[in-house]
């Protein structure tokens, strides 16, 4: 992987982890407005959209909508 896309999305990832400190387990599937995604489903989304472009630098392709948090 080119280093710059690595540094980019560890970067993101630290961010992510300051605005998620503090959640509690509740918090992760409250959705404080309609039509937002609550906190386990962005996270979800954001993972999925890393796999895919790890996948396209390596000119493979990604099954969308599979990332799941356990």
């Amino acid at each position: 992987m080119d280093g710059t896309a690595l540094h980019a999305i560890e970067i993101a990832g630290r961010q992510l982890e300051a605005c998620w400190a503090g959640l509690s387990l509740s918090g992760w599937d409250a959705t404080p407005l309609p039509n937002i995604l609550s906190p386990r489903q962005l996270a979800e989304h954001l993972c999925d959209c890393y796999r895919a472009a790890i996948a396209a630098l390596k000119g493979e392709s990604h099954d969308w909508g599979t990332y799941r948090l356990s």
